[in-house]
């Protein structure tokens, strides 16, 4: 009998038991996500639209809104490597809640898009660069690098085009 209990626990790990024995299953994707601490999370469309009632803005504000045509199939996995890298070796924590280590995360991390085989107009075909879409892994990838690159703007941009707390 598998019963998939989380025990209380919040970090993505679940307890499997089978013949009486306990089972601690690797995280998945999302739990990593969650390991690595953001300021920078929209759950869903509900959530911005709650951010957004309570937003305040003066005449010469503005609200600005961007879009990211086919984030997966253009994102550098090199680059997104790189960041998740750092992220995680600045934040130890993140360890509680996860069994691998950075170098075991980073190995599943190139792994995975560089294995993704296809079917297009009847060839068997092999995505080169990006994601998959439906990978598990690209929306981290691709949320962690788009965090990185908002912060970066963010923190070189001129002060009139800051954001406001």
């Amino acid at each position: 009998m598998t019963d998939g209990r989380t025990d209380g626990r919040t970090d993505g790990r679940t307890d499997r038991q089978t013949d009486g024995q306990t089972e601690l299953r690797l995280p998945t994707a999302l739990s990593i996500a969650r390991a690595v601490k953001t300021d920078h999370f929209v759950k869903n469309s509900q959530h911005i639209a709650g951010d957004l009632a309570s937003l305040s803005l003066n005449k010469d504000d503005m609200l600005v809104s961007h879009d990211v045509v086919s984030i997966f199939t253009n994102m550098p996995t090199g680059e997104s490597l790189k960041v998740i890298t750092e992220r995680l070796e600045k934040d130890p924590e993140w360890k509680d809640r996860c069994l691998l280590e950075v170098k075991d995360i980073l190995e599943l991390l190139e792994f995975i898009p560089s294995t993704t085989y296809f079917t297009f107009r009847g060839q068997l075909c092999r995505q080169k660069f990006g994601t998959a879409m439906g990978s598990p892994v690209s929306p981290l990838m691709a949320s962690m690098n788009m965090e990185h690159l908002e912060e970066k703007l963010q923190s070189t941009a001129p002060l009139e085009l800051k954001p406001k707390p």
